[in-house]
């Protein structure tokens, strides 16, 4: 007995949240004394409470001619991955004015916090108006947090891969093939290559493949994988319509995701149509890059060509 194939996956995935923290009348602030912060209302991100503190005299005595900001982890687990990034705003809201760049902390009880003690001058603060980095007369500071928090990693079983029956046919039949001892009369088959048509036969009577030159089995090209997935539904031949999903389905990439997800919706390819959509949806970049790819604008001029056709016939109704 064999047993079919299995493949686990490690899932890694994250979530992103911004917050402001505006802060009226700084120069009121001033002087409120080392170690003392104003801190933002709370706000949520990857399933756990955040704050950010501001400490206009600094957090400590050797940093008490800075203000400091920290970014405060507010939950109670332990080993939260996070990665942010702390900066004040300008006059005009342009973020140049601190950038300390992108940190990453692990956050826990025992240290929830992390940030920048030298995060500004008092000084730069307290110029005159003119020249100051608060926002209006009003003396204005905002500071902006983008965090982005880190799930744990898990690992789980993909339940969408293709589970290809098991041989249908003996294999003795691959003499007759080979000798040529076959019924003499003539059967028109249309609209099928001759290449396919011979892949076809040799699964009919072997119940496999044939060897693609010297690569074996798996050199098969994905376009004639796809058109013999198309002949095998033709004909009901489901365990050679799975073998060539299966394929499909292991040969993804930008430039073709868009035409299988036609041909798995049109054959009722169902694994290889999640797998399409999984893919599509892997990440921004690589959304961006099937939108931007030949093969996705090639479906899309197909669809309005056939709209454009539907619509003149029913006109002329």
């Amino acid at each position: 007995m064999v047993l079919p194939e299995t493949t686990s996956r490690c899932i890694t995935g994250s979530v992103t949240a911004t917050h402001n923290f505006e802060m009226a009348s700084y120069p009121l602030l001033e002087g409120m004394g080392v170690g003392k912060y104003v801190s933002s209302s709370n706000f949520s991100a990857g399933g756990h409470d955040w704050c950010i503190r501001f400490y206009p005299d600094g957090a400590t005595e050797h940093y008490a001619g800075n203000a400091s900001v920290y970014l405060c982890y507010l939950g109670q687990a332990n080993h939260v991955r996070a990665k942010f990034t702390l900066t004040m705003l300008e006059k005009q809201g342009k973020v140049q004015v601190t950038d300390k760049g992108r940190q990453e902390h692990e956050f826990s009880r025992v240290h929830p916090d992390w940030g920048f003690p030298k995060f500004v001058e008092k000084s730069r603060l307290l110029e005159p108006s003119s020249s100051s980095l608060l926002d209006g007369g009003g003396g204005y500071l905002t500071i902006r947090c983008v965090l982005t928090v880190i799930k744990p990693p898990r690992t789980e079983l993909r339940k969408d891969l293709v589970v290809v029956p098991p041989v249908e046919l003996p294999g003795h039949l691959a003499r007759a093939l080979r000798d040529g001892t076959e019924d003499t009369r003539s059967v028109d088959v249309v609209d099928m290559e001759p290449d396919i048509f011979e892949l076809l036969l040799h699964f009919i009577y072997t119940d496999s493949l044939p060897p693609c030159g010297d690569g074996g089995e798996e050199d098969h090209s994905s376009a004639a994988m796809q058109h013999l997935l198309v002949a095998a539904d033709r004909y009901g031949m489901n365990r050679l319509k799975l073998m060539c999903e299966d394929r499909l389905c292991k040969s993804i990439d930008v430039e073709t995701v868009t035409t299988r997800y036609v041909l798995a919706n049109q054959h009722d390819c169902e694994h290889l149509k999640n797998a399409c959509l999984e893919f599509i949806s892997s990440s921004t970049e690589v959304t961006d890059a099937v939108v931007e790819s030949e093969g996705f604008k090639h479906v899309l001029a197909s669809w309005s060509l056939l709209e454009k056709r539907s619509g003149n016939k029913v006109a002329q109704k």
